[in-house]
Formats: structure tokens, C-alpha cells, sequence
């Protein structure tokens, strides 16, 4: 078809339909900002527990902060195809590269992370980054080596 026809309006347009279109549109951008900052918020919050309260919140102190029950949260969660524990885990990815580049101790980063031991810290690092820990604390502290250099 030819581009012009794009600019071809329809001769039995529905102003009444298109108000509706254009609301509902609208709407559904008002939902998907809304849910999108209730994810940055999630992160935002663990963050700050992290780093005043040294410790890994819960699911229900986040509900608590956005004054919201808990199902809710995890259904709104849900329907944005994420979960507490996903961002919590990032959260403590972050947190944790923070802590050894500041060279604490794996047992004072897994304590402060919210880890039972050093070991169930080592797994989860693991897992969710593909490296493990140690190889990971000795290139943070090689860099820190040539930064000085």
C-alpha cells in the first residue's frame, strides 16, 4: 500500500469510540508507570535496608513500607513477572560487590546479607552470577591493586 494511505482519515470515524480508545490507552500507561515504580521501590527500599539496617528485609517489611498485605504485593509482583526474591537476590549481588570491594570479611558480607554462613553465601553467588565467590574477591582486589599503582 502506499504511504499516503496513512494519512487518509476514515470517513466513518466513531469520535465517541476514539475518546474511549484514547482513555483506556492511558490508563493502561498510567498501570504499567505505576507497577514499574513499585519494582524501583522494592529496590530502592532493600537497598536502604541494607545499608542503615546492615540486614536483608522481609517480604512483609516491604509490605509494611508500601502499605500494602503481603499477597498483594506478590500478586502485583506477579503480574509484573518478577518476585520478592528476584530482587532481593539482585539487591544482594549489588550489596555484596560493595562489601568486597571494601574488603569485609565473606563471613561479616554473608552475616549482613542475611545468609546463614559463608558457604550459603558462596552457593548463592554461584548461582546467580556464575562465578564464584573467591574469584570474584581476587579480581576486585587486583584491580584495587592497579588503581594504586
Amino acid at each position: 500500500f502506499a504511504s499516503e494511505s496513512l494519512n487518509v482519515r476514515p470517513q466513518h470515524a466513531d469520535p465517541t469510540l476514539v475518546q474511549l480508545l484514547v482513555k483506556q490507552a492511558e490508563e493502561a500507561l498510567v498501570q504499567r508507570k505505576i507497577h514499574a515504580d513499585l519494582v524501583q521501590q522494592i529496590h530502592w527500599i532493600v537497598q536502604e535496608y541494607f545499608k542503615h539496617k546492615q540486614q536483608a528485609p522481609k517480604i512483609e517489611d516491604i509490605a509494611i513500607e508500601l502499605n500494602v498485605s503481603v499477597r498483594s504485593l506478590q500478586r502485583q509482583l506477579q503480574a509484573l513477572n518478577t518476585s520478592f526474591k528476584l530482587i532481593l537476590d539482585a539487591e544482594r549481588m549489588k550489596r555484596c560487590e560493595i562489601l568486597l570491594s571494601q574488603n569485609e570479611s565473606l563471613t561479616a558480607i554473608a552475616d549482613q546479607l542475611g545468609y546463614s554462613d559463608q558457604s550459603a553465601l558462596a552457593r548463592a553467588y554461584k548461582n546467580l552470577t556464575g562465578q564464584t565467590l573467591l574469584t570474584r574477591k581476587k579480581q576486585l582486589q587486583l584491580i584495587q591493586k592497579n588503581a594504586t599503582k
